[in-house]
């Protein structure tokens, strides 16, 4: 039983994560990518923190269907722009870094409870399936 709702959550969790990435996702994906690295190239932006954010980004990427090659070029374009990129960017890019990564901190967090509360749900009507076929079995042998 356990083993068939982990199955079936599982499942209902990875159809999910097939959502095609729009054109405008895309490009923003791209721009913020982009800033990211020309802040930490130009030692604008924590070190960790850009790691952290490249981690982010990665695992953003996964969860969608998208064009790499289109995300390919515009990072590239937006290279380009790295003359324009001031520490005035780079701060607000980090800021909104450190929200996203505490975003995903708590969502992992709530998965983990989500898990463990399933678990001893899973348990709870495994005992009580067991305590049933028990009964029915005494009332069965009358």
């Amino acid at each position: 039983m356990k083993k068939l709702l982990s199955t079936a959550l599982l499942g209902l969790l990875l159809s999910g994560c097939a959502t095609t990435m729009t054109p405008e996702q895309q490009n923003m994906f791209a721009r913020d990518y982009a800033l990211l690295n020309i802040c930490a190239e130009k030692g604008l932006i924590d070190q960790n923190l850009a790691a952290n954010g490249l981690y982010l980004y990665r695992n953003k990427l996964s969860n969608y269907k998208a064009d790499l090659g289109l995300i390919n070029q515009q990072v590239g374009q937006y290279y380009q722009s790295t003359g324009s990129v001031s520490s005035a960017h780079c701060n607000r890019h980090a800021v909104q870094l450190h929200s996203e990564l505490i975003q995903q901190q708590k969502t992992e967090q709530n998965w983990q409870e989500y898990s463990k509360a399933m678990a001893i749900f899973s348990e709870s009507m495994k005992h009580s399936l067991e305590m049933s076929q028990r009964r029915l079995e005494t009332v069965s042998k009358w």
